[in-house]
């Protein structure tokens, strides 16, 4: 698993410390990142970003699951997209 965000909490990074398979990349966000993803979940309160990502998802081959509202933390709306390739049988 990769995690990829401008800023992370402490928290995260230590939970992912402890994980050997996850990876944090504090950075923003490329379309390169989920060329070859074969499942995504973005969790963000920006809408552009969001909508981008969601282009380069269907760019890239992977179908959209879900966008919008997911939760909220520490007061802030977060939306949220998952997506998996689409695989055509």
């Amino acid at each position: 698993m990769r995690i990829i965000a401008e800023q992370l909490s402490d928290d995260l990074k230590e939970w992912a410390s402890t994980h050997a398979k996850v990876v944090i990349e504090e950075r923003l966000y490329d379309p390169f990142d989920i060329q070859h993803a074969d499942a995504l979940v973005v969790a963000t309160s920006d809408p552009v970003l969001v909508e981008q990502i969601n282009n380069d998802a269907t760019e890239y081959g992977l179908a959209n699951v879900r966008i919008g509202h997911v939760s909220r933390y520490e007061g802030a709306p977060v939306n949220g997209t998952a997506a998996e390739k689409n695989h055509q049988d």
